[in-house]
């Protein structure tokens, strides 16, 4: 009897342990820990010197077209076939946008690749052709297939054609646009147009001039030699842009006021930045405030007072095509979508989550911090999040070799398997304990 009692009492004691691990779990499960790097984020230093403000951004878009051997494989983006007539394009051709002017120049030993790639020029490659078409200048245009893309910072690396007659633009209705007609090594002159594409600019005839969003920015370097890094980060109310991490201007609303981008607690636009050319402008916002996509651009369309051009047909004293290549594409965004942002405040946290103070911690541990690259440090271009998976959790990644996987720790997985032993042992402990007293 005595045997009897003490073996049914350590029984309840296990039985009572086992409920208690059973109620943690559960509860870990309705607060959810954070399992994987990054999965909180990526930060990036917005702004210069003390104005510079961190921001967190939960979504990301990388692409390395360096690597890429087939275009259409990838899942991130989406080659344009369109045509625009000379009266919609405003310039003395139309513009024939095909699939054709786009193609990948990977590096040599690339995944999937069959020849070999220009080493120096390797990436994608958008052509502008010299032979007119049917009144029309053959182009190239690629978007982003996700058209959730809000605020966030946006960099590609980009070599320009140093064919003169073109425009080169990365863009989200901001966008930097490089004019080659307008390139001139003798004086050191190699200016980027920086427009924001407002209301106020299509009410003054897309003349952003005229609507104080145009700023005109001369490089430090000739674009057309070598790649470099250009930069949008584009912020609620505010946007500034960069080449190799140093900012080339600023634009904001007029009304912008300690408006915030991002999920950092301490992020702070307000900073006291104004852009001149956006200060001269009427009131009202200037600055986009919906979502969009991204774009890659190389066009012409004859108009003297933009794009100049076309290239010179190869039958006219040798003319050749224009080709920018873009090395790669590297966007840290917030999503617009409502259910990737209850995703990220389930994970993370948000100022309404009653559970904040216990996911703080490890939500600041998982956010990770986007390398900058420099003229002096060039290093950042070879490194991409989506290159390794625990640092792209609940991101949805094109492979360079066709497909999408979602990235993430694999620690669900784990844990759901640990629960359900628990959980076994549980039921089996407690027939025990049942039928041992019956």
């Amino acid at each position: 009897m005595t045997a009897s009692i003490g073996s049914s009492s350590s029984s309840s004691t296990t039985f009572r342990l086992l409920l208690f691990l059973v109620f943690l779990l559960l509860h870990g499960l309705l607060i959810p820990a954070v399992s994987a790097d990054c999965e909180c984020g990526y930060a990036a230093s917005i702004g210069t010197g003390p104005d510079a403000v961190e921001h967190v951004f939960t979504d990301l878009i990388e692409t390395d077209f360096s690597r890429l051997a087939d275009v259409a494989a990838n899942t991130d983006w989406q080659r344009q076939a369109f045509n625009l007539s000379r009266e919609r394009a405003r310039g003395a051709y139309g513009e024939m946008f095909a699939v054709e002017n786009i193609a990948a120049n990977p590096r040599k030993g690339s995944e999937g690749e069959e020849q070999e790639g220009e080493e120096e020029d390797a990436g994608l490659r958008l052509v502008v052709r010299s032979d007119v078409v049917n009144d029309m200048v053959p182009v190239a245009e690629i978007d982003t297939m996700r058209l959730d893309v809000l605020y966030g910072t946006f960099r590609a690396g980009l070599k320009i054609t140093d064919v003169p007659g073109t425009c080169s633009a990365f863009f989200w209705e901001i966008d930097m646009e490089f004019l080659s007609k307008d390139f001139n090594a003798a004086n050191g002159t190699f200016p980027v147009n920086l427009v924001l594409q407002s209301r106020r600019a299509a009410e003054s005839g897309f003349d952003a001039q005229r609507a104080g969003t145009f700023v005109r920015a001369n490089l430090p370097f000739d674009p057309t030699l070598a790649f470099h890094e250009y930069r949008i980060d584009f912020l609620p109310g505010r946007v500034l842009f960069y080449a190799d991490n140093v900012v080339l201007a600023r634009m904001q609303d007029d009304d912008d006021d300690d408006q915030t981008g991002g999920h950092d607690d301490g992020d702070r636009s307000g900073s006291g930045e104004v852009a001149a050319a956006a200060a001269a402008a009427d009131a009202g916002p200037v600055v986009p405030r919906h979502a969009g996509h991204l774009v890659l651009q190389h066009w012409s369309n004859g108009n003297p007072l933009w794009s100049g051009g076309p290239p010179a047909p190869r039958g006219a004293g040798g003319g050749r095509d224009a080709v920018t290549a873009v090395a790669y594409v590297k966007a840290y965004f917030n999503s617009s979508a409502g259910r990737r942002q209850e995703d990220w405040r389930r994970r993370c946290g948000g100022d309404d989550d009653p559970g904040r103070e216990k996911k703080a911690a490890a939500a600041a541990a998982a956010v990770c911090r986007i390398p900058e690259v420099t003229a002096a440090n060039l290093s950042a271009r070879e490194f991409f999040f989506s290159a390794h998976p625990r640092m792209v959790p609940n991101q949805t990644v094109s492979r360079n070799g066709g497909g999408r996987w979602r990235g993430g720790s694999g620690g669900g997985v784990v844990w759901s398997a640990f629960l359900f032993t628990v959980l076994v042992l549980v039921v089996v402990q407690g027939g025990e304990m049942m039928f041992g007293a019956w």
